[in-house]
């Protein structure tokens, strides 16, 4: 039996702990000023040690503003600092900064947008939820956290273990990206396969304005953005798709069975659904990491974002379901067979994520 880490915790151990992680999260915000600012970007432009006046011009930035930035990367030990020149300097071995870990640390602050009304849902007497306007850069910040998934994962490890839809997607079918936001997935499906045609999906206007750029900037015409209520598609789309692919999206929306039977509806006979939903299971106690912090913490975060993004969303629309990240493995699983769809496989996905691999049942 595995070792329970924190079994012997004690108080001044546990005290230890919960200062680093509240500590942790302030210093947070100063990591995702470098992410959202660029600052980052500028430090791994050389390997020359600079001086603050020299980074703040580099990238036409306050140097008043920036040297109080450094001062907090160096001594969390992020950025290295030479007393005697003055000059600060990103070792290599610390430059993983600027890949979509660093993007994690823009979520802080953009859930933090909804912190405030958020509390007041907890009061009895308090609002159901939270708008998802409440959260203005948040499709742009998953777009950077998954963005490189898309682009990598998808096409190169989970696609093809479906060789009969990737057959299908390479001589060209109709594909829905349920819920897409500022379409990264939508345009990295689109790139790939160029005679498939890829609809991407969301309910929101704003980032599909970008996404609609975009497309038009590579010359890609086959990714086709539409803003609609994915819980009532088109009539005339019933029948007409080969793949459906939801990334991260159901645990969200305010009635997942009716958005799945919809889904189930425009799929062709035998057309595939790809459910990527958090990898978590569906019992709090199989969530609970006892022999890694790191783990545990990662999970945590699961939950936390949750708290204050996926169940406050869902709960805004009335009667919403606000499944959340917990919803898990065999709920999920149920839900699609209760739905109608044949579940073929439920394994690992994308990062953090399980991929539940669907069918549309064939007449018999």
């Amino acid at each position: 039996m595995a070792e329970n880490i924190f079994a012997e915790e004690t108080e001044e151990k546990f005290s230890e702990r919960f200062s680093e992680m509240i500590f942790s999260s302030i210093t947070c915000l100063a990591v995702a000023m470098g992410e959202e600012t660029g600052l980052f970007q500028v430090m791994t432009a050389t390997d020359t040690p600079r001086t603050s006046q020299e980074i703040a011009d580099a990238g036409n930035f306050k140097e008043r503003y920036v040297r109080e930035w450094l001062s907090t990367m160096v001594t969390s030990h992020i950025v290295n600092y030479d007393p005697v020149k003055e000059t600060y300097w990103l070792p290599a071995h610390r430059r993983c900064v600027t890949n979509s870990l660093a993007s994690w640390s823009l979520l802080p602050p953009v859930l933090s947008t909804a912190f405030f009304p958020l509390a007041q849902c907890f009061k009895k007497d308090g609002p159901a939820g939270v708008s998802y306007e409440v959260y203005p850069k948040f499709d742009h910040t998953l777009n950077k956290i998954h963005g490189p998934l898309f682009e990598n994962t998808l096409l190169n490890d989970v696609l093809p273990t479906m060789p009969e839809l990737l057959e299908k997607l390479e001589s060209g079918i109709k594909v829905i990206d349920v819920g897409c936001g500022p379409g990264s997935s939508t345009l990295v499906l689109a790139k790939r396969f160029p005679k498939s045609q890829i609809y991407g999906l969301d309910q929101a206007e704003k980032p599909l304005i970008k996404a609609r750029e975009e497309a038009k900037s590579i010359g890609l015409t086959n990714a086709i953005f539409v803003c609609t209520d994915v819980a009532t598609l088109p009539a005339d789309w019933t029948g007409q798709y080969g793949y459906a692919f939801a990334h991260m999206i159901i645990h969200d929306l305010a009635d997942p069975p009716k958005v799945l039977k919809e889904i189930l509806r425009v799929l062709t006979p035998g057309g595939v659904l790809s459910v990527f939903d958090p990898k978590l299971e569906s019992d709090l106690q199989d969530n609970i990491s006892h022999t890694s912090r790191s783990l545990a913490y990662a999970t945590s975060t699961f939950y936390a974002v949750s708290m204050m993004n996926c169940v406050p969303t869902s709960l805004f629309t009335e009667g919403g379901a606000g499944l959340g990240v917990g919803f898990g493995r065999r709920k999920m699983t149920e839900l699609l067979k209760e739905i109608g769809f044949a579940v073929t496989a439920v394994g690992d996905g994308m990062e953090g994520s399980w991929h539940f691999l669907c069918n549309k049942k064939l007449a018999p």
